[in-house]
């Protein structure tokens, strides 16, 4: 029992040297707003074997703003397809952007734009955590990705933005 306690507090804390959110700021967009933010990710050994595998990597954003009276939650999701040889990355937004070549998509992924839920958001403070979500890989995976936290954990410290920064 103490084992899965200490898993489990594990697979929680941020690694900071893999995943680092340096900006967000909400931006009026067609739809209402959406959340610009700025990173750095750098996904472990297992985690890019894994994409090149064709196993998808989803990675769930949680937004508060407006002293979290505003909580949004919403996820990208990479993707590699054998058949087409083409990287995806499916936005928060459902819009899909393809790539030749895996350098290209994690390129991508160093400025995304996720919807918000509410325009109101522009003119509040707020914050934003990502974490790979582990749940959302293949049952095989599971078990691993929690006992290896060195090999699959990916979780940022949360990033806050002010009112002013807008």
């Amino acid at each position: 029992m103490l084992v899965l306690v200490w898993v489990l507090a594990a697979c929680s804390t941020p690694t900071p040297e893999r995943a680092a959110i340096s900006s967000a700021r909400p931006l009026p967009s067609a739809g209402g707003a959406d959340l610009e933010i700025i990173q750095q990710l750098r996904l472990s050994p297992a985690m890019l074997e894994a994409l090149d595998a064709g196993i998808a990597l989803r990675f769930n954003y949680a937004i508060a703003a407006c002293d979290d009276s505003q909580l949004t939650s919403t996820a990208i999701e990479l993707s590699y397809s054998a058949l087409t040889r083409r990287y995806s990355l499916r936005g928060g937004a459902g819009e899909q952007r393809y790539f030749v070549r895996r350098s290209g998509l994690l390129a991508a992924l160093d400025r995304i734009r996720l919807p918000l839920e509410s325009v109101s958001a522009l003119r509040c403070a707020g914050s934003v955590r990502l974490a790979l979500d582990l749940a959302a890989l293949p049952t095989p995976l599971r078990l691993p990705a929690l006992l290896l936290p060195g090999d699959w954990q990916l979780i940022s410290p949360p990033f806050a933005w002010s009112a002013a920064s807008n």
